[in-house]
C-alpha cells in the first residue's frame, strides 16, 4: 500500500491482484490455521528449532537415501526409486502422526 501526501490530503493506493507478499501470507495462514495448533510466531524457539530440524533431516534423508540406494534398487528391483518411494510413504505416515500429536489437547484427555 502506498501513501501519497499532497498538503493535508492522504490518498491510499491499493494494488490489485495477488503479489508475492499476499501469496506468502496465504501460505503462512494455511500453516498457522490448519496444521499448527498455535501460530508459528507463538511457538517457543526450541519448538521452532525442533520442527525445523525434523523437516530438514527428513528432506535431507530422502536425498541421501536416493544417492546411496539408486544403483542397488535399479539392479535388484528394476526401479531406481523403489526405496525412495517406500521411504516417502513412511515419511508421510510419520509426519501425519507428528501433526496429530501436536494438535491433541492434553487438557481434554485428563
Amino acid at each position: 500500500m502506498t501513501n501519497i501526501s499532497n498538503k493535508n490530503k492522504k490518498i491510499r493506493f491499493q494494488p490489485k491482484g495477488k503479489n508475492a507478499h499476499e501469496s506468502k501470507d496465504n501460505l503462512i495462514g494455511l500453516i498457522n490455521n490448519k496444521l499448527l495448533p498455535l501460530p508459528w510466531l507463538f511457538w517457543p524457539k526450541e519448538g521452532r528449532l525442533i520442527m525445523g530440524l525434523i523437516a530438514f533431516w527428513s528432506i535431507a534423508g530422502i536425498f541421501i537415501l536416493g544417492s546411496a540406494s539408486w544403483w542397488v534398487a535399479n539392479r535388484e528391483m528394476g526401479d531406481g526409486a523403489y526405496y525412495i518411494k517406500r521411504q516417502i510413504v513412511w515419511l508421510a505416515a510419520s509426519w501425519s502422526i507428528f501433526f496429530l500429536a501436536i494438535n491433541i489437547n492434553l487438557k481434554k484427555m485428563a
